[in-house]
């Protein structure tokens, strides 16, 4: 977008009101963490809805839709973990806790049978698969 468009024309960046905004320079902000970020849109957006100019007013205020997009996304994230560790507590663990304790009874029965019946020390063995590993479904992050 063009700055005539914007209504800065060759905006001076000693200007007072240039430098209130903009103050960290880009290769700082790459530097921070989300939650710095968020601090910094946040100081913008709330700034720039008190400035009586309406020039920086309107640069300002499509960045106050990006700061809701991303506590939007924020909680779709943290409702998405919370859902994700409920079922690894509630259906998963149990499940495979009742699956071990399954296989530990038939094992030490064939165990018992394998002496009964003086079978080899691997015969018990032979009725279980060993565990392929699989590959972990890969976790999706917005990068918002």
């Amino acid at each position: 977008m063009g700055k005539k468009l914007l209504g800065i024309a060759d905006q001076d960046r000693r200007d007072p009101r240039f430098t209130k905004y903009m103050t960290k320079p880009a290769s700082e902000l790459a530097d921070l963490d989300r939650a710095g970020l968020r601090a910094w849109l946040t100081a913008v957006v709330d700034a720039g809805a008190n400035e009586a100019d309406k020039t920086i007013a309107a640069l300002v205020k499509p960045a106050a839709k990006l700061r809701d997009g991303w506590d939007a996304a924020q909680a779709n994230r943290d409702s998405a973990e919370a859902a994700v560790a409920l079922h690894r507590t509630t259906v998963r663990e149990p499940l495979v806790a009742a699956v071990n304790a399954e296989r530990r009874t038939l094992h030490a029965s064939l165990v018992q049978v394998a002496v009964k019946e003086k079978r080899g020390k691997k015969w018990p063995e032979t009725f279980f698969r060993k565990a392929a590993k699989g590959k972990k479904a890969q976790a999706e992050t917005p990068n918002a």
